[in-house]
């Protein structure tokens, strides 16, 4: 940089691209890290209007017996229909939502159109299975998780055992009591 302020950004920008490479790390700054940085903010800022926009759409992935062959079950994988790029997978976008703070509204929305799916299911004489949706381990310490699984869950009319949460295990011993209140909450 040929001056402070240059040198100052160009300094973060190569920490921050250490702290991402892990522990005991360094970087040195490149041009490469100004096109980087440019992208993720213009991910981050397209996927909170992908949001507002409902450009998320669900894929279900069958769980089946595999002695009986029956469906038991489905995996709802959330997607981003970009108007642009097309088709993007949870792994050009959910780093994003998490370090944004966006994965709670894509928690919810992922939450509700699985219900809604469910229910759509129902409506059209489909025998009911459950439906399993992935949860980060920021939404489990969102203490309004339960309620907005409540409230899809009361919106479309599924019962107990009808959607399904799926959590690591690193989530669930990151901060355990915090954790194991959660699922308290989603139990009740």
């Amino acid at each position: 940089g040929a001056d402070f302020d240059s040198l100052s950004r160009n300094a973060d920008l190569a920490m921050y691209c250490s702290k991402d490479l892990g522990r005991a790390r360094y970087s040195f700054y490149h041009a490469e890290l100004d096109t980087s940085l440019r992208k993720r903010v213009e991910l981050e800022r397209e996927l909170a209007l992908a949001i507002e926009r409902d450009e998320l759409v669900l894929h279900f992935q069958p769980l089946i017996d595999a002695a009986s062959g029956r469906t038991i079950g489905c995996e709802a994988l959330v997607r981003w229909q970009h108007p642009l790029r097309g088709l993007l997978m949870p792994g050009t976008f959910i780093a994003a939502a998490e370090e944004t703070g966006l994965i709670g509204a894509l928690g919810a929305w992922t939450i509700q159109a699985a219900c809604a799916q469910h229910a759509a299911w129902r409506r059209h004489g489909l025998a009911p299975v459950p439906v399993a949706v992935n949860v980060s381990a920021l939404q489990v310490h969102d203490p309004m998780l339960a309620d907005t699984v409540r409230s899809a869950m009361r919106q479309h009319g599924l019962g107990p055992g009808e959607l399904e949460l799926e959590l690591t295990e690193s989530t669930l011993l990151a901060d355990t009591d915090a954790a194991l209140r959660t699922v308290e909450r989603l139990r009740d």
